[in-house]
C-alpha cells in the first residue's frame, strides 16, 4: 500500500471514530447504578464535568479503630477512608457487616449501609474522609467495612476493598525507651487504644509514696501512645487508663536522676558570690527544679541549662550538701560550706552586759561549739539561731565582734564599748591620796585611757588599771566634783561627786603643859 492508500485509510478510521464517541459516551448517563459503566482510578482516562463516570472501588485505605464511652463500652468504629480528588465525586455509602460483604457491584447490599442508609457527603478539601459509625458493638467481634463512591448522578462505584476490625478491649504491651528524664518522649506500645479522649483517657507515671503523676499525651494513636515523662516521676511502672480501665506495664520506667559533678567555690557565705554546679540531666530549663544547700531551696537563680546552673547561696543555708532536684529525683550532695556572715549590730555600742542582737547569716542553727568575741573576748551567749545571735557584751573594750562557726570567722563588725562608773572610794579626799574606781569597760590595761578629776583636771598619777578597777592619785588641782573615765574616746561621769578637802595639818613637837 503506497502513501496515498495508507492516508486514504486513516481518513475513513478518524471519520469512523468522530461518530463514534458521542455514541459512546452517551452511554455512561442515567441514575440509580444501573448500565455498565466504565471504572475510573487515579490513572485512568476522566470524562467531562457533563458526562460524569464511576471511580474506581479499590485503593481507598480503609483504616478503622474503636470509639467508645467514659466509662470505657464500645460505641463503635471510626472509619478513615482517602478523599476521591474528583470534582464529580459528591459523597461516600458506607458499608457493614459482620460477615464478610463481597466485593465488585454494592447492588443488593443497601440494607448494610451505614449513616442510617444515607450517604456521607464530600468534604470540600483534604486528604481523607473520616465518619464515626456508632453502633454499640459487643467485645470479641469483628466487623467488616467496604466503601463506594457515588458521582454527580448518583451513579455509586464498586466497591472498595474490606476492612475488618475486631472489638477487643486494649492491651498496654511494652514502652520504649525503658529510662529516661523529665520531659524525655516515651512511646507505648499495645492495641485498641482506640480514640483518644482527654477527659478519660491518661498515662501515668509511678510518683513518689506509690502514688501516680499523669504524663503529657504528645499523640495518640490505636496501636502507639507517645508521651512526655512528667516532672514528679520516679522509678516504676507506667500506667495506661482508658475511662475506668487501667492496665500497669510489667516492667518498670527507669526515671534517671540528675548527675552533680562540681560545685564551684565549695564555700561562701549567702547572697554572695555566683556559685556553679555542673553537671547532667538538669533539663534546659529550671521548671520546678529547685538547688538545695543542705536542704534549703535556693532563692536567686542566674542561670539554668542542662548541664550548668549558676546560683547564690541562700540566706537560710547552712552547711551541708549541694543537691540538684529535677522532679521528684534529686542527684549526689557535694559538702558545701557556708560561711558565716554578720550583717548587723543592734546596739553598735554599749555597756558590758547589755545585750546585743547580731544579724547575719550562716551562725548555724545551734551554737555547738560556735563562738561570739567582742574585741577578742569570749560573749556569754542569751539564744543563737541561723540568722540571730543574742550576745552579752562581756568584760572587754571597743573592737570588733566576730562569730565563728566550725573553725570558719565571719567578717568584724566594730562594737564601742562604753566604761561605767559603778563607784570609787573614798568619797572624800585630798591631794596625793589614792581614789579606787570601780566600773566595767575600763580596758585590761590603761594605753591612751584617762581619769579626771572636775574640770577636766587628770589623775596625777595611775597606781593600776584593770577592766573593773583603777586606783589614781588625786592631783594638785583637784576639786570637788565628779569623776569621769575616758577609754578608746568613750567617757563615764560618776553620778556622785567626789569631795575635795585640804589635806589635814601635820603638829609638829607637842609638848605637855
Amino acid at each position: 500500500m503506497n502513501i496515498k492508500e495508507r492516508r486514504a485509510v486513516s481518513l475513513v478510521w478518524g471519520i469512523i471514530l468522530v461518530l463514534l464517541i458521542p455514541l459512546v459516551l452517551g452511554s455512561c448517563g442515567g441514575g440509580g447504578g444501573g448500565g455498565s459503566t466504565p471504572s475510573v482510578g487515579p490513572n485512568a482516562p476522566q470524562g467531562s464535568a457533563d458526562e460524569p463516570t464511576k471511580p474506581i472501588g479499590d485503593g481507598f485505605n480503609l483504616r478503622a479503630i474503636v470509639i467508645k464511652n467514659a466509662q470505657g463500652v464500645p460505641t463503635g468504629v471510626r472509619v478513615t477512608w482517602d478523599r476521591v480528588d474528583d470534582d464529580r465525586a459528591q459523597g461516600y455509602y458506607l458499608y457493614r457487616d459482620d460477615e464478610s460483604i463481597p466485593g465488585g457491584n454494592p447492588e443488593g447490599h443497601e440494607d448494610k449501609r451505614v449513616n442510617g442508609g444515607n450517604m456521607i457527603d464530600q468534604p470540600d478539601s483534604g486528604d481523607s474522609v473520616t465518619f464515626d459509625d456508632e453502633f454499640n458493638p459487643d467485645y470479641n467481634t469483628t466487623w467488616y467495612y467496604r466503601v463506594t463512591v457515588v458521582n454527580s448522578t448518583d451513579d455509586e462505584s464498586d466497591f472498595s476493598n474490606e476492612l475488618n476490625i475486631t472489638i477487643v478491649e486494649f492491651s498496654f504491651d511494652s514502652f520504649d525507651p525503658t529510662e529516661g528524664t523529665v520531659n524525655d518522649s516515651v512511646t507505648l506500645y499495645g492495641d485498641n487504644f482506640g480514640v483518644y479522649d482527654e477527659d478519660d483517657d491518661h498515662v501515668y507515671f509511678t510518683a513518689p509514696g506509690s502514688d501516680w503523676i499523669e504524663a503529657t499525651v504528645d499523640s495518640w494513636e490505636d496501636e502507639e501512645i507517645e508521651v512526655k515523662v512528667p516532672v514528679g516521676a520516679v522509678t516504676g511502672p507506667i500506667r495506661v487508663k482508658i475511662s475506668d480501665n487501667p492496665s500497669d506495664s510489667d516492667t518498670d520506667f527507669t526515671v534517671l536522676a540528675p548527675v552533680l559533678d562540681d560545685v564551684d567555690p565549695t564555700e561562701d557565705y549567702a547572697e554572695h558570690l555566683d556559685i556553679t554546679l555542673t553537671g547532667s540531666r538538669f533539663e534546659d530549663t529550671q521548671g520546678t527544679s529547685v538547688v538545695t544547700f543542705n536542704g534549703t531551696e535556693v532563692d536567686t537563680y542566674q542561670s539554668w541549662t542542662d548541664t550548668e546552673i549558676v546560683v547564690k547561696v541562700p540566706n537560710d543555708a547552712t552547711s551541708g550538701p549541694v543537691k540538684v532536684k529535677v522532679g521528684a529525683n534529686e542527684s549526689g550532695g557535694i559538702d558545701f560550706t557556708v560561711l558565716p556572715h554578720i550583717n548587723s549590730l543592734d546596739p553598735t555600742s554599749g555597756n558590758v552586759g547589755d545585750e546585743v542582737t547580731i544579724s547575719g547569716t550562716g551562725f548555724g542553727t545551734s551554737q555547738g561549739s560556735s563562738t561570739v568575741k567582742f574585741n577578742g573576748v569570749e560573749a556569754d551567749i542569751v539564744s543563737w539561731g541561723n540568722l540571730q545571735i543574742v550576745a552579752e557584751v562581756p568584760e572587754t573594750t571597743t573592737g570588733n565582734v566576730v562569730v565563728t562557726v566550725g573553725g570558719n570567722a565571719s567578717n568584724g563588725v566594730s562594737f564601742t564599748v562604753i566604761p561605767s562608773i559603778t563607784s570609787f572610794d573614798p568619797d572624800r579626799s585630798w591631794e596625793d591620796e589614792e581614789v579606787t574606781i570601780t566600773g566595767t569597760g575600763f580596758g585590761s590595761s590603761q594605753g591612751t585611757s584617762k581619769v579626771y578629776f572636775h574640770d577636766n583636771v587628770e589623775a596625777k598619777s595611775y597606781v593600776s588599771w584593770s577592766a573593773t578597777e583603777i586606783v589614781v592619785t588625786v592631783p594638785h588641782d583637784a576639786a570637788t566634783g565628779a569623776i569621769t573615765v575616758e577609754v578608746g574616746g568613750e567617757t563615764d561621769t560618776s553620778d556622785s561627786d567626789i569631795l575635795i578637802v585640804l589635806p589635814p595639818p601635820n603638829l609638829d613637837d607637842l609638848d605637855q603643859y
